[in-house]
């Protein structure tokens, strides 16, 4: 709690180490942020920012080597320096580690409505941005399915390139995750050396995509294990 984990030994840590939580306990001292923002918040960079990584890139694998998307993987393999990015901001879209959003309305407020639902002063307010992710009006038709050519618009001509950056996998506004830079980097290293280094070949799953374990933490679904083995017959 604030009692044990208090802003001096935050302090203490980042003094020895100049980083983001530097940067923040500056700014709780300059007034920018109280205290009870700031441990939270410093909780959630240490939390969040292993947890969700390591569920994006199980999501990312699993959806790769499911055996309806073979013809998807190899055409990433094909020039995985122009593809892999696109790529990354269709699992987002597709499977992102977060599901949803949980919010509060601020307590001591009015009740309002916003676009015809009733938001109460203290209540906790879900907002799915998984489902979010499959509009058809924002990603066309084909929003339920996954597609990496989506960002180069060659699905049915409906999709623009900067549409693509309007998934809602890493949040959007004021909760846009901050670490999302980081976590396109880490995504992209974990898959180029399990999918696209070479060092890896003729993966494929070795358990049914459907009969994998997950456990739910909070706003994620995250996949427990996942088997996979080699395929002599892919490793040319």
């Amino acid at each position: 709690d604030s009692a044990q984990f208090g802003d001096g030994h935050l302090m203490g840590v980042s003094r020895a180490q100049p980083c983001l939580i530097q940067q923040m306990t500056s700014a709780s001292r300059r007034g920018g942020m109280l205290p009870e923002e700031l441990i939270p918040n410093v909780f959630f960079l240490l939390v969040a920012g292993c947890s969700t990584t390591a569920s994006l890139v199980a999501n990312s694998l699993l959806v790769l080597l499911h055996p309806d998307n073979e013809r998807q993987l190899r055409y990433v393999q094909g020039n995985p320096a122009a593809r892999l990015g696109p790529c990354i901001d269709e699992l987002l879209r597709f499977c992102p580690p977060v599901k949803k959003l949980v919010r509060q309305v601020r307590a001591g407020s009015k009740d309002f409505f916003f676009r015809d639902c009733l938001m109460r002063a203290g209540q906790t307010v879900n907002f799915v941005t998984a489902t979010a992710n499959m509009d058809p009006v924002v990603f066309g038709e084909t929003a339920e399915k996954f597609d990496v050519r989506r960002r180069s618009g060659s699905s049915g001509g409906m999709m623009k390139t900067t549409k693509m950056r309007k998934h809602l996998g890493f949040g959007v506004g004021d909760h846009t995750c901050p670490g999302q830079l980081l976590g396109r980097l880490e995504a992209k290293v974990a898959l180029e050396m399990v999918l696209f280094g070479g060092k890896f070949p003729g993966l494929e799953l070795a358990q049914a995509p459907d009969e994998m374990k997950r456990r739910s933490v909070g706003p994620m679904s995250m996949i427990v294990t996942l088997p996979v083995k080699r395929n002599p017959k892919k490793c040319d």
